[in-house]
């Protein structure tokens, strides 16, 4: 029955939290892909950004941990939206949406400073605008989500 509840509580709410979803997917694969090319930053003047923060393993794990919490924050705001625990999802997705474009700015930034920015800043631009977007809409979601609990509890 929870596999059913679950799978439920994502079809009925991923329409709204496409991008979300999206996103967090892409921070995992990312996140990968720094770890599985640990040359990657010498090979691309475009990772300086990047590179000047951390080196690729940190980026690497940094990014899968935020996708897969983001991936978790988005089955319980849909699936648990009820329980106490579901009450913290949209701060959860919020804090996450923002860790993201704390990736996603260096990345469009590093593309974007170099002598020939190709089509990829236009790709990252989306994806940092997006997500930008995001943290608006989920931060818009956690209010609503606290107004429900204090009118619940009378206060």
């Amino acid at each position: 029955m929870i596999i059913v509840r679950v799978a439920r509580g994502i079809t009925d709410h991923f329409p709204a939290r496409a991008s979300e979803w999206g996103f967090a997917a892409l921070l995992i694969w990312l996140g990968s892909l720094f770890l599985q090319y640990p040359a990657l930053f010498d090979a691309s003047l475009s990772y300086g950004g990047l590179a000047k923060i951390a080196d690729e393993l940190v980026w690497g794990w940094a990014c899968i941990l935020i996708g897969a919490l983001r991936l978790v924050a988005l089955v319980v705001n849909g699936t648990f939206a009820g329980t106490w625990y579901g009450r913290w999802s949209p701060h959860v997705r919020g804090a996450c949406a923002f860790l993201s474009c704390g990736v996603w700015f260096p990345v469009f930034a590093g593309f974007l400073a170099t002598d020939r920015p190709l089509l990829i800043v236009c790709y990252a631009g989306v994806v940092l605008g997006l997500d930008a977007y995001n943290i608006r809409r989920v931060w818009t979601d956690a209010g609503r989500a606290e107004k429900a609990h204090a009118d619940a509890a009378g206060l």
